[in-house]
This record gives structure tokens, sequence and C-alpha cells, in this order.
């Protein structure tokens, strides 16, 4: 019998651990459910899916397709008349407040994206490791462009993750290129007291073994998402991917489909975004 205090703690962790632990404790939870067990969570979770979906739409507004842009409504708040304050006496009258991202100019917002490479004989998110990283400022131009040091062999490479990214055993064992190390450390005095532009950023600081707390980030997957069926025939909001957030906000793709994806263009893509989309998703988060 589970208590109430194990359940107590079991959700604080999940409150707390990263979306990959989670999912990994929901597949072994779910594995030793029952097949009407199986059958009722699913009903759960379909519940679940509908109502999130409701409240990301009271805030998006209605879509007309599957596709959802989750970001509020394009309403400029700094022109919004705020009356004044009831008071016995005078008042010096500052106007609205500051909101908290104005502090940051396009000089001070950067995107950054990375390419990665699965090390061998490492098990579980810590075998994504950082090979390219670029960075770019507010206006789209090169700020920080690095390949990582990876011994020949050291990363999985076949057909499939060539087609992805175009690396070869062979493409980063070279001694012009820095560690790992040397990298993060640059990117630390980079990155400190900017406005961190990004998608899947949690995965990116990782492989560079970054702590994400220690920056300001926006995470633009959690402004672009769609409604997809799953297996299970339930429907579920997920983030968009880079590439879709780029055809649904410039209806073109980022680069053909034939080539592999780069940091380069991919960290150019992702401030285009934000600068176009700029100004409802910083009053989203607001």
């Amino acid at each position: 019998m589970v208590t109430p205090h194990i359940q107590d703690q079991l959700l604080s962790w999940a409150s707390t651990c990263s979306r990959d632990d989670r999912f990994c404790f929901f597949k072994a939870f779910v594995s030793c459910m029952k097949p009407e067990e199986v059958g009722k969570a699913k009903g759960i979770l379909s519940r679940v899916n509908r109502k999130n979906m409701r409240a990301r739409l009271d805030v998006v507004g209605p879509k007309p397709q599957r596709s959802v842009v989750a970001s509020s409504p394009g309403v400029d708040y700094s022109q919004i008349d705020v009356p004044p304050t009831p008071s016995t006496s005078k008042i010096l009258s500052t106007g609205p407040a500051a909101k908290w991202w104005t502090k940051w100019s396009d000089e001070d917002t950067v995107s950054i994206d990375c390419v990665f490479v699965a090390l061998k004989d490492v098990k579980g998110w810590r075998r994504m490791k950082c090979a390219t990283v670029d960075i770019v400022d507010g206006r789209g131009e090169a700020l920080y462009s690095e390949k990582v040091y990876h011994k020949t062999g050291s990363f999985l490479c076949n057909q499939h993750t060539r087609r992805v990214n175009g690396f070869m055993p062979q493409s980063f064992d070279n001694s012009r290129f820095k560690s790992l190390g040397k990298i993060s450390t640059e990117l630390v005095e980079i990155l400190t007291n900017k406005l961190v532009i990004g998608v899947a950023l949690e995965g990116v600081f990782r492989s560079l073994d970054l702590n994400i707390g220690n920056y300001d980030v926006v995470e633009l997957q959690k402004h672009f998402c769609e409604e997809t069926e799953n297996e299970h025939g339930i429907f579920v909001v997920e983030p968009m991917s880079l590439s879709k957030m780029f055809q649904c906000t410039f209806n073109r793709p980022i680069y053909n489909p034939e080539e592999p994806h780069s940091s380069a263009a991919d960290s150019v893509a992702t401030m285009q975004i934000f600068q176009k989309c700029k100004n409802s998703i910083l009053h989203h988060l607001d």
C-alpha cells in the first residue's frame, strides 16, 4: 500500500525532475498496469489533454486547423491606459510598470543552436553532447561559431545520423577544435546577462554542460505548438520543431529537405522567428 507521504514525495519529485525522467518513470509505471487499468488511464489522459487544449485556446483564440501557434493575441499592452490610483494625497504618476523584458535590447538578445552527437558507451541523456554550436545577435549576425573536439569513433555514426547532420566518424577529430570544457567556459561569458532565445533549450544547455537555470531564456517551443493524434487515438498538444515553426511563420523552409541540419542556419532562423513574433511572445510571457 502506498502511503500519502510516499505519494507526496513522488508528486514533488515529478514536479521538479526533467521531462525525460518523468517519461521513463511513466513507461515503467504503465508496464505494471493491468489491461483494464490501461484503458482507464487512456481516458484520464484524454480528459486532461482536452482540458489543457481548452485552456490554451482561451489564450491563443480559435485556430483554423490542427496547428496552433501558442502565443497571446497581438495586443500592444503599452497602449492601454491605466486608471489613476484613488488617493487622498497627491501621487506622482509614473505610468504603467515596465515589463521585465524591456531591459534587453537587440544587442543584449541572442539565439543559440547546437547540433548533437550521441556518445558511445554512455547511457541516458548524458550521451547527447554538442558537436557544433552557433550564436547570433538580435540582428541575426554571427557572434560565436565553434566545433567541439570528439575523437574518431567516440560517437554514433551511421546512415541515419549522416542524413540528419552530415557528420562522419572523423569529422571532429581535429586539434584545432576546442574541447567541450573550453567552449562551455567561453559561453558562460557570452550568455551571462543576455536574453537567450532557442528551441529545446534544456537539451542545448545540457549538451554544453551548462545549467539553464543560470540564464534568462525564452523557449520558443512553449509558444509554438500543434495538436496531433497519437498512436492511441488521443489528441495531444506537442511542441513544434524549429523547421515547422519557420514554415508556419514565413511560409518557406529553412533549407532544402536534402540538406543536413546546421546550427549556423538554425540559430539565424530562431532569431528571425523571435523578431517576427516578439511582441506576442513577450507579452504572453509577462
